[in-house]
């Protein structure tokens, strides 16, 4: 509107100084047809310049806010600012009005963002140590000794690893110590806990003699006072516990038994290996020693 405003005043004015002040008010038809021709033809030039500059004005300035706008939407969310300069030139035939939009770029620079995710790992160190337990048995070493009969009587101490032996003679003394003359004999427990051995009915016998004497061991077929079978039993270690009557016989033949008396229950050896068997107190003198026997399996 401005630029109209404009253009219509600088019309005015030409035609002001067209018609002069100083010329004479009336014309010559011929001047008069020039002047309206020159008339006629600078409006039309003034007025198409005057259109053309409003169209190009109005073109260049609608499409470069246009795009300033639709541009300002797309790079950022701030409003971009835009200047706008007139620029007009005016001639004595034309009017030219250069309009610059000059937009302000709006650069956004985005700071890259640089996200650092600290990875933590926990590992639970498990050390399972297994309690190494180390078992030492116990060595035995058996050696072997002398290997008995089952059913031997076996001696111990001064008879150690020595068999009863004898023959299967009743009322003959036996030995611990080993002859040609003899064997070793092999018992079997009875039922009753005598001793039985060979095939004569005969048994392990103690022999009694005067009182204070040790009895040497025989073997006997049963009780008559003189002799009396032991009788036995057997540990699992197989030592032999036995006891006999207590009692003492004369040199006449006489014998007698004590009633209450204790009866005997030890074995006995002399220096000689001969088997004895009596009272447990072991008042008979240097001479003898005391001794476990075992009955071999």
């Amino acid at each position: 509107m401005r630029v109209l405003s404009f253009a219509l005043a600088l019309f005015a004015a030409d035609m002001v100084v067209e018609a002069g002040v100083c010329k004479p008010a009336r014309t010559t038809t011929a001047a008069t047809s020039i002047a309206e021709s020159t008339t006629a033809t600078s409006e039309t030039s003034v007025v198409e310049s005057l259109t053309s500059a409003t169209e190009t004005l109005s073109t260049d300035s609608s499409e470069t806010l246009t795009a300033s706008t639709t541009e300002a939407e797309t790079t950022s969310a701030e409003a971009v600012p835009t200047t706008t300069t007139e620029v007009t030139v005016t001639t004595e035939a034309s009017t030219t009005e250069a309009a610059t939009s000059t937009e302000a770029a709006s650069t956004t620079d985005e700071a890259p963002t640089t996200t650092t995710e600290a990875t933590t790992t926990t590992e639970a160190a498990t050390t399972t140590e297994a309690a190494s337990t180390t078992t030492e048995e116990a060595s035995t070493t058996t050696i072997a000794g002398p290997s008995y009969t089952p059913g031997s009587i076996v001696g111990t101490g001064p008879a150690a690893d020595l068999t009863l032996h004898g023959t299967d003679t009743r009322f003959v003394a036996l030995s611990f110590t080993p002859s040609d003359s003899t064997q070793t004999l092999i018992f079997t427990l009875a039922a009753n806990g005598q001793l039985a051995t060979g095939t004569n009915n005969n048994y392990l016998c103690l022999n009694y003699k005067p009182s204070g004497v040790l009895g040497p061991l025989v073997l006997c077929p049963f009780d008559n006072y003189q002799n009396a079978p032991l009788k036995c039993t057997r540990a699992a270690s197989g030592t032999l516990s036995c006891t006999a009557p207590n009692g003492a016989c004369q040199s006449n033949g006489s014998c007698s038994r004590p009633n209450n008396a204790i009866s005997f229950s030890q074995f006995y050896v002399d220096g000689s290996q001969n088997g004895y068997f009596g009272d447990a107190s072991g008042s008979f003198g240097s001479g003898y020693t005391a001794i476990d026997v075992i009955l071999a399996e």
